[in-house]
């Protein structure tokens, strides 16, 4: 390791940004223009970002790595549209914290009201972002989630 490269991971430790950049995140939105938007926000934040187009090819993409795949996640944050062809963001949500994943679920909708905030909380999602939403208060949300999944 260079004396440079070595700098580097000091400042990353120092910041908490060695564990940002690190994180895996996948995000599912059918909107092909939203999807890009927030995928390449989240990589421009550091995170390894991965992309689905709908529900069920998220489901695809989600693996386990463990013999014990309830208690394992290949991604530390799933970001999810609440409503996409197929399988919707709530159903998937709940899936995965009944199954013990230990990935942290954000959902995203333009829908978003009191009632579906709640819902979401509900199924054990972090929390809901209403769409439009500024991408900055995607990252803080994203690092937040992130940060409480490592206590």
């Amino acid at each position: 390791m260079s004396l440079e490269s070595a700098g580097c991971a000091l400042r990353a430790v120092r910041t908490g940004k060695q564990s940002q950049a690190s994180a895996k995140i996948i995000v599912a939105d059918d909107d092909d223009d939203f999807r890009s938007l927030v995928t390449s926000t989240l990589r421009s934040a550091g995170y390894d970002v991965a992309a689905a187009p709908n529900g069920l090819d998220l489901l695809d993409r989600l693996e386990f790595d463990s013999p014990e795949p309830s208690t394992a996640a290949v991604f530390d944050a799933v970001v999810i549209d609440v409503r996409m062809p197929g399988v919707t963001g709530l159903s998937i949500a709940e899936g995965l914290v009944e199954a013990g994943y230990r990935g942290r679920v954000l959902l995203m909708s333009a829908f978003a009201d009191d009632a579906l905030i709640a819902e979401a909380l509900r199924v054990g999602a972090y929390g809901l972002l209403a769409k439009p939403f500024p991408m900055s208060d995607l990252v803080f949300e994203v690092r937040q989630l992130l940060a409480r999944r490592q206590m």
